[in-house]
């Protein structure tokens, strides 16, 4: 018995000290679960560097698109301020004329009351000076 009690320590010693190895069977389960992950993982990555590819493609266009509509505003305020100015300048020149009290005269083309300093007479007759530059009234 003596003997006996001494074997089983080495015994498991022995079984306690080999390495264990993994089987083929298991190797290629695992490997094909990793291989298979890293598939999936790298048609997410193409996937989503193609929708970055079609993003940047869209944003620069809309960028175009920015910049033209910046270009046409600015078109735009230059044309109401030579709208503003013209009108400032037509209603100055009205607003003489509604001003001068005495020696008015009207206007024989336009039907006009103006003061009579902005008047010429010609073969038509009596004609403000807006209707002589051809500007109307």
């Amino acid at each position: 018995m003596k003997r006996f009690l001494m074997v089983v320590p080495a015994v498991a010693l022995v079984l306690g000290s080999t390495t264990a190895c993994a089987t083929k069977k298991f190797v290629r389960t695992e490997v094909g679960a990793v291989n298979d992950k890293v598939g999936t993982l790298t048609q997410q990555l193409e996937q989503n560097e193609q929708r970055t590819k079609e993003n940047e493609t869209k944003i620069a266009a809309v960028d175009e698109r920015v910049t033209q509509t910046d270009q046409k505003a600015v078109a735009a305020g230059s044309a109401a301020q030579d709208a503003k100015n013209a009108a400032a300048a037509h209603n100055v020149w009205e607003t003489g004329l509604h001003q001068a009290a005495a020696g008015d005269t009207t206007c024989d083309k336009c039907k006009k009351v103006v003061p009579k300093a902005r008047t010429n007479f010609t073969a038509d007759g009596t004609i403000c000076d807006l209707c002589a530059a051809g500007i109307p009234a």
